[in-house]
């Protein structure tokens, strides 16, 4: 996962997927995060946490402008969002994901592809 413009040359490598943060205040920042995911197909999109009213709508505009082959995010907004999309996702990290029960549901209510693990 890279943040940070500079970064995005990575994405040309191909033996590696290359995910990009979103900023939390996406709105703000939309058109320049699509003119960067325009510019860099093979980035892939990585939603954070806290996504609310705008942010989350342009989160929602980002998903059916990009429509990205797949994403990680930690908003289960826009997981749920992605599914009813026919988009492929992944929970990450701090959707906090601790047993089979989660992995279960997810992949089985949500139609997410995956997820993070968290393991103490």
């Amino acid at each position: 996962m890279i943040s940070e413009r500079e970064d995005v040359a990575l994405a040309l490598e191909d033996n590696v997927d290359v995910y990009f943060q979103l900023p939390m205040g996406l709105k703000a920042e939309l058109p320049s995060m699509i003119a960067l995911f325009e510019s860099n197909p093979r980035l892939k999109p990585w939603f954070p946490a806290i996504l609310i009213g705008d942010d989350y709508e342009a989160a929602k505009v980002f998903l059916e402008t990009m429509t990205p082959s797949l994403l990680i995010t930690n908003n289960s907004g826009v997981g749920f969002y992605a599914q009813s999309n026919g988009l492929k996702w992944i929970a990450g990290p701090q959707m906090n994901t601790t047993n089979s029960y989660t992995l279960k549901c997810l992949e089985e209510e949500y139609s997410a592809a995956g997820a993070f693990c968290l393991m103490s």
